[in-house]
């Protein structure tokens, strides 16, 4: 939730024309993890699903890297 509101993962969520929902999704994903998303809004279910027409970039990568703060 923390990083939703991210400066670092908003700038990149808005260079992808992306939600910072999109891009922790996508950042998961490229990290091979099984990504969970909770949500009974229809529109959210839709946006969870548009995480595979980009790529973060290996800096974009690092740069969220970076922000784990060992809460998972």
């Amino acid at each position: 939730g923390t990083l939703l509101r991210n400066p670092v993962v908003n700038k990149i969520a808005e260079a992808h024309n992306k939600s910072a929902a999109q891009v922790e999704l996508r950042w998961g994903l490229q990290h091979g993890m099984i990504e969970l998303a909770k949500t009974i809004h229809e529109q959210r279910m839709k946006e969870n699903m548009e995480i595979f027409d980009f790529a973060l970039s290996a800096a974009e990568m690092e740069e969220i890297d970076e922000l784990d703060q060992e809460k998972h």
